[in-house]
């Protein structure tokens, strides 16, 4: 049985998504709007200042946990904002930007949005599906047919000739597959077996040549499991990119 990696939620996300929740759930059967709770409504009565007065120290427990993961030198910085329909209602800019140069977060420090990418390229797939150009259950290797033919490693360890003891995988992965990340594919977020090694040293970020050549090196690898068993969080979305890529002719 592989362990693989689980994304678990930061104390400071789950803060925030409470008053969001809450926020959103204040748009009830009083016919009060979201800005209620936050205390933006335009009431003068008591209730609506205990509600801003209990939003000023949800906001503040935000605050605490952000400066806390910065304190112990968890993470440099944050930049947080909520808001609602009625516009933001929360803002702050906590630790260094650049520690090194000792420039701090600012409201507008540019960051690198990373697997925020991830959204962008499933909807370009789903424009591409729109179209009739992709298929959910397209198999991937009628885009890159390096993925065809897959196999599944059968141990992690690599045997003594530097290769892996693999099988067939038992179907195709498709498109959908990709975008529910249960390829089967891995990441670079483990690195105890030799396959985890593997997976990291094809990290897209990391290894040169086109984008073609660089997600074959990942289709050169064995698959962790067969196609549609289970979720691991994996480089799906890169191969995504790299069927826009032939789909799209761009």
């Amino acid at each position: 049985m592989y362990k693989f990696f689980n994304l678990t939620t930061n104390k400071t996300i789950i803060a925030a998504a409470t008053l969001l929740l809450a926020a959103g759930c204040a748009n009830g059967n009083d016919g009060r709007s979201p800005g209620w709770l936050l205390g933006l409504g335009t009431s003068t009565t008591k209730t609506s200042s205990i509600a801003a007065q209990d939003a000023q120290l949800r906001f503040a427990s935000i605050d605490k946990a952000l400066q806390e993961e910065v304190d112990n030198n968890i993470r440099a910085g944050f930049v947080a904002r909520i808001v609602t329909s009625q516009g933001p209602v929360y803002e702050t800019a906590i630790g260094m930007a650049d520690r090194e140069n000792g420039l701090a977060m600012a409201s507008d420090t540019r960051f690198r949005i990373a697997s925020m990418t991830k959204p962008i390229v499933s909807a370009a797939i789903m424009r591409l599906v729109d179209d009739g150009k992709v298929r959910l259950n397209d198999p991937v290797s009628k885009f890159i047919p390096a993925f065809a033919n897959a196999r599944v490693a059968t141990s992690t360890k690599k045997r003594a000739d530097g290769t892996y003891a693999t099988r067939p995988a038992n179907k195709d992965i498709t498109v959908h597959h990709l975008l529910t990340h249960t390829a089967g594919l891995g990441y670079f977020l483990l690195f105890e077996s030799d396959l985890d090694k593997d997976y990291l040293a094809v990290n897209p970020f990391f290894t040169s040549g086109t984008l073609e050549e660089r997600i074959d090196l990942i289709a050169s690898l064995p698959l962790y499991v067969d196609p549609g068993v289970t979720w691991i969080y994996s480089y799906a979305t890169d191969v995504l990119g790299r069927v826009i890529e032939v789909a799209s002719g761009n």
